[in-house]
């Protein structure tokens, strides 16, 4: 039997226009998380040209927004003390995106990024410009951001520390120079949450119809040795 995760986590899908975001899987295994992201989307098929997008009854419907959280917590922003975010600008190599966002899932899920116990979730957002009926958007990145909950200062400071150093980690256990954008922070203020959107995925406009990804539904069988691709090895000692 695979050993249990820490905790158990759910993987959340919302569509542009700022529409209810949708519980798509959960896992609290490591047969179970390899399976999900094994089948989940990469950031450098974004950087390519294609959106994401999932299949209901033979039609795709477009996604703006992954986020994977603890299954007892729901992506909205109020109930979360804030988050880490980072852009990434499409000149960036898809090799390096989709590093970043396997360490920070990684990190997520194996407790690696530190301290744990408040960080609340992932969220990776499609920000590149696309047609729009309204005002064009100036955006072009994809950004990724880490949640927490908690007001403390210190172990905001810790947490940040922690993210950034698991982000700069190589394969080989060495650290690399950031070459992305800087770490930003969020403070969600809970006492006023009318400028903020009620789910945390926010209202992006439409997806170009060009080239989408479509996830698989729900987990399937995995094979005990399958190992999660893309991910560190280190997961797997």
């Amino acid at each position: 039997m695979d050993p249990d995760l820490d905790a158990s986590w759910t993987v959340w899908e919302q569509p542009p226009g700022g529409l209810e975001c949708k519980r798509i899987v959960s896992f609290s295994n490591l047969e179970e998380f390899c399976d999900v992201w094994n089948r989940m989307p990469r950031p450098s098929q974004l950087l390519e040209g294609s959106s994401f997008a999932s299949m209901e009854s033979g039609k795709a419907h477009f996604i703006s927004d992954l986020g994977i959280f603890r299954t007892h917590l729901q992506p909205e922003w109020e109930h979360h003390s804030g988050h880490f975010q980072i852009d990434l600008q499409t000149d960036l190599s898809g090799a390096l995106v989709d590093r970043l966002w396997g360490n920070m899932v990684n990190g997520l899920v194996f407790g690696l990024i530190e301290p744990a116990d408040i960080i609340s979730g992932a969220r990776m957002i499609d920000r590149r410009t696309r047609k729009s009926n309204r005002k064009p958007k100036k955006d072009n990145f994809v950004r990724i951001e880490l949640w927490f909950r908690g007001d403390s200062p210190e172990a905001r400071y810790t947490l940040k520390g922690s993210f950034e150093k698991v982000l700069r980690t190589q394969p080989d256990g060495s650290e690399e120079t950031p070459t992305w954008s800087y770490t930003k922070i969020q403070i969600h203020d809970r006492g006023k949450v009318t400028n903020a959107p009620s789910h945390a995925c926010d209202d992006y406009g439409e997806q170009d119809a060009a080239k989408p990804i479509a996830p698989s539904q729900g987990p399937g069988k995995t094979s005990r040795n399958q190992k999660c691709q893309g991910l560190p090895a280190v997961v797997w000692q």
